[in-house]
């Protein structure tokens, strides 16, 4: 302080009080602008690729996606409309419908070919049943689905998959019906534009909850050969999307698609085993701009086995694949070095992995593991999956919410789950440029005090010589 009040008492020049304003304000616009600019989405993240099935980085940390499996599966006989519903009230991200073609042309959701699996069939329609039949593998017997008009198949009630476990209760047995593709887009879009606006008041909370379909065609190359090349289930189902008469609207809207609101899942997924068909929907689906509007769903390649490096290899030379669906044992009943290696080349492509599937029941839980609840934590968590295939939704919903060990919610995501993305960047230089003034004004205050003080002291006069003396008289 003695240094600053010498300058002072050396007569110094002061500074004038609008000249240091002048600095102050533009000092605090220019660190405004720049927070601004810094947290402003780049060109790369503007809006959102309805390709992308992974957040954008400049979206606040949300759990991994929860993708119905064949609906709420554990709770109600998979491939219902009442299974998917429940799926969508407990909170999962997408429904996903395996879709096989019946005999007179229409897609409905079943996952196994033979009908007998899951419905009474067998008990409506004895003898109907294949033995014999030119096929690419003629070992296959059943009641196959695509023997079948849907008339036929809308009588059929079906029962719960798994039936050798008390975990999954056969109450519901043999209520509830097969499913078309068009009644299942119907549930999505009742759900979209009549339920979520009547139990979410938010409109940026209700395009963040909007759920997805994710959309499995089932051994497309089978069918073509199985109908002498009379079916090619590609086009049956862009042709049923094509003529639903919401389908702009709910899956490509090119509004939804380049927002800046809060990351959302992309209202259509495309899944298949095989990669040609996913190439093939995707060419077909850039070429129709009058009906897809360039808003491409992702493809999410699906995978039977563990990928290896030649995998990998033949994977570069696709142009149509956004995700890979290996299964979860790729990830857990094999060394860490080698499940990492995954998740590190798919991170590498840009791709998001959906490990299937998570089931309850011990006997589809790794042994490393107590229960599915430690087993999701440790995808969730370790291996850093991007979403999972899951027949307990709200398992899944609730090991997604609670997080992982040592991550903190940050002051930055949470404005960023409250406040729209175009006003986020100005809310957060606003906050640094207050905190900047703040700052500010106490050293404005510190330097007054430093003045007042040097003011003082000057009028301090000089004691005399004698004053000693003085005192002793």
């Amino acid at each position: 302080m003695s240094a600053v009040i010498k300058n002072y008492g050396q007569g110094k020049p002061r500074r004038q009080r609008g000249h240091l304003k002048s600095h102050f304000f533009s000092l605090t616009s220019a660190m405004a602008f720049v927070c601004a600019t810094i947290t402003q989405p780049t060109a790369s993240d503007a809006g959102k690729s309805c390709r992308s099935i992974k957040p954008p980085s400049s979206a606040a940390h949300r759990p991994p996606i929860v993708i119905g499996h064949r609906g709420a599966s554990y709770n109600l006989p998979e491939h219902t409309l009442e299974g998917y519903r429940l799926a969508l009230e407990l909170g999962a991200d997408y429904i996903e419908p395996d879709l096989i073609p019946t005999k007179d042309g229409h897609l409905i959701a079943i996952h196994s070919f033979d009908l007998n699996v899951t419905t009474n069939v067998e008990k409506l329609f004895p003898g109907r049943a294949r033995t014999q039949f030119e096929s690419n593998d003629p070992s296959l017997s059943g009641y196959f689905a695509n023997d079948f008009t849907l008339a036929e198949i809308k009588t059929l009630k079906v029962k719960q998959r798994l039936e050798d476990t008390p975990a999954r209760s056969p109450k519901m047995d043999y209520i509830f019906t097969i499913p078309t593709f068009v009644e299942i887009l119907d549930l999505l879009h009742d759900w979209t534009y009549n339920v979520l606006p009547v139990i979410e008041r938010s409109e940026i909370k209700q395009r963040q909850k909007t759920p997805g379909v994710y959309v499995e065609l089932k051994n497309p190359s089978w069918i073509y050969n199985d109908t002498h090349g009379e079916v090619k289930v590609e086009d049956l189902l862009l042709d049923t999307i094509s003529n639903y008469p919401f389908a702009k609207k709910m899956l490509f809207d090119p509004k939804s698609c380049n927002d800046d609101s809060e990351y959302s899942v992309p209202p259509l997924v495309l899944q298949c085993f095989e990669a040609e068909t996913l190439e093939y929907l995707r060419a077909r689906m850039e070429a129709d701009q009058e009906m897809y509007r360039n808003v491409l769903p992702p493809s999410v390649y699906l995978l039977d086995v563990c990928p290896d490096s030649n995998f990998w290899d033949n994977l570069d030379s696709l142009k149509a694949i956004d995700a890979i669906g290996p299964n979860k044992n790729c990830l857990l009943d094999t060394d860490y070095g080698t499940a990492q290696k995954l998740m590190k080349e798919a991170k590498s492509r840009n791709l998001a992995v959906h490990p299937w599937t998570e089931r309850l029941e011990l006997e589809f839980v790794s042994e490393k593991f107590d229960d599915a609840e430690e087993e999701l934590t440790y995808l969730f968590c370790e291996m850093k999956v991007d979403g999972i295939f899951a027949e307990n939704v709200n398992l899944a919903k609730r090991v997604g919410a609670a997080g992982c060990e040592g991550e903190s919610s940050t002051l930055l995501s949470s404005f960023q789950s409250i406040f729209p993305r175009e006003v986020f960047p100005f809310l957060v230089g606003g906050l640094i440029g207050g905190i900047l003034i703040l700052l500010l004004l106490k050293l404005w205050s510190c330097h007054s005090q430093t003045r007042m003080l040097a003011s003082n002291y000057q009028q301090i006069q000089p004691l005399p010589e004698n004053f000693d003396q003085q005192q002793t008289v």
